[in-house]
């Protein structure tokens, strides 16, 4: 495969070690879903695949935050040291946040605050699905750039402008 990392959101696996050989030459790291019932299938989850010579440059970051998976990545990789976060955020009001904050953007955000308060000279670098309601506007970036980016090389910017047809009804 001629990725150096593959990030699956919303894989809807229970335990952290499900699907974990399903990529030879990468060494997995997740975060389980959770169950909402006792005979449903679970919500969110996230699989992060890491080519086993990079992982060197990797460092998980350990932390009880449930909707994300984060790394601190050695400047060897990039010429910079920064944080890479997985994120996977269910809908505002979902029964997954089971009555804490019901809106998963404002738990990134108290994340990532803290993040920066134990790593601040390192930049963020934040991926994932974060359950937008976009309605009929991309989902996408529309004039994407490397600017903004901590590790500028070694992203090459996306050129598709693909329509929203979303069912989305929230405003």
């Amino acid at each position: 495969m001629k990725y150096d990392i593959v990030n699956l959101i919303e894989t809807w696996c229970e335990q952290d070690s499900d699907c974990d050989d399903m990529l030879d030459g990468y060494k997995p790291y997740s975060k389980g879903g959770s169950r909402l019932t006792k005979h449903g299938r679970c919500s969110g989850g996230i699989k992060i695949f890491i080519k086993e010579e990079l992982t060197k440059y990797f460092k998980l970051i350990s932390n009880k935050f449930m909707y994300a998976v984060s790394f601190e990545v050695d400047e060897r990789l990039s010429g910079q040291e920064f944080l890479y976060v997985v994120t996977y955020l269910p809908p505002e009001g979902s029964a997954v946040y089971r009555g804490e904050e019901e809106n998963g953007v404002i738990l990134l955000e108290d994340y990532l605050i803290k993040l920066r308060v134990k790593y601040p000279n390192h930049e963020v670098l934040l991926t994932g699905d974060f359950n937008a309601r976009t309605q009929n506007k991309p989902d996408y970036i529309v004039h994407e750039g490397v600017n903004h980016l901590p590790c500028t090389d070694l992203y090459k910017c996306d050129d598709f402008n693909i329509p929203r047809c979303s069912k989305d009804t929230h405003g």
